[in-house]
């Protein structure tokens, strides 16, 4: 509840400067991005996209996630817009207890708000499927499905 608490606050301060940036300009969203780069600050993860391609970095204390996105946007209505794409990630874990490598692969669907020309507020969800295996010789795997939401904050270039 701490770190929800701690997420909010974060993202309306990021967030204030930009409702002022954009009171100042014009943004022309139908046309933006120019340049297609874009950095995104999730949490807790960094994401790089160019156009319609992402590489992503998620870290927690004992896994780290590395992954790639395709996006395909649905549908752009003034600073909204709606995508979809698939994501393939590949999971290494290394806790006190177990060790191990794993996979994940999500289908989503989301959207995006501009919050100024030149910073938009994301949020995609959909089910996961996760596989992880153990490689300390306990021979275990564990798969399921999970639901997954990635919010954030994208920065254009």
């Amino acid at each position: 509840m701490k770190n929800r608490k701690l997420l909010v606050l974060l993202v309306l301060l990021l967030a204030l400067p930009s409702f002022v940036y954009s009171k100042t300009r014009t943004a022309d969203y139908d046309n933006f991005p120019a340049s297609g780069f874009r950095l995104g600050l999730g949490y807790p993860y960094l994401a790089l996209r160019y156009k319609a391609v992402e590489l992503k970095y998620f870290v927690e204390q004992g896994m780290d996630v590395y992954g790639a996105r395709v996006n395909l946007t649905l549908l752009r209505r003034g600073s909204i817009n709606l995508y979809t794409g698939l994501e393939a990630d590949l999971i290494n874990f290394n806790t006190e207890d177990i060790q191990g490598t794993g996979e994940v692969i999500l289908p989503f669907i989301g959207s995006e708000l501009f919050l100024s020309d030149r910073v938009s507020f994301f949020m995609d969800l959909g089910p996961g499927s996760i596989s992880v295996k153990d490689s300390m010789g306990y021979e275990g795997s564990v798969s399921g499905l999970e639901w997954i939401i990635n919010t954030g904050l994208w920065i254009y270039f």
